[in-house]
């Protein structure tokens, strides 16, 4: 099916309420659409590009101490300010600008992203559970 087939609505103008480019993008692009004065909601093409986080999506992000997930989330959480999948088997992204010199991953994580731990140059020291792919 080609995309101009699809159902996606989009908009021409510039919307009166954003200011930033991304906004103006996201709304425009009818990946978000404005709820209420302050709220918006992901339409479901912007949904599924929230669902799936590419691995090299922080790359390049030296100054994020933290990431918190909302505990309702169904495809992610965090654990100290970790970015973890749900079932914590995949450790996504530790947290580049924290402080800590060592790092124990929990022993339910079984694949750890290939770039989860880039750039992390306070941390001297990983450690590593069984199991691990």
């Amino acid at each position: 099916m080609k995309v101009s087939k699809l159902l996606i609505p989009t908009l021409r103008e510039v919307p009166a309420e954003a200011e930033i480019a991304s906004h103006i993008l996201l709304l425009r692009t009818g990946m978000i659409r404005k709820l209420v004065s302050g709220v918006y909601g992901f339409m479901p093409l912007g949904w599924r590009s929230v669902r799936k986080i590419e691995e090299k999506a922080f790359h390049g992000s030296t100054a994020l101490k933290e990431v918190i997930v909302a505990p309702d989330n169904s495809y992610y959480c965090s654990i100290d300010g970790n970015l973890y999948n749900k079932n914590v088997t995949k450790l996504i992204y530790y947290a580049v600008a924290k402080e800590a010199s060592e790092f124990s991953v929990p022993s339910s994580v079984t694949v750890i992203d290939t770039y989860a731990f880039y750039a992390c140059e306070n941390l001297t020291s990983i450690l590593l559970p069984q199991g691990l792919t």
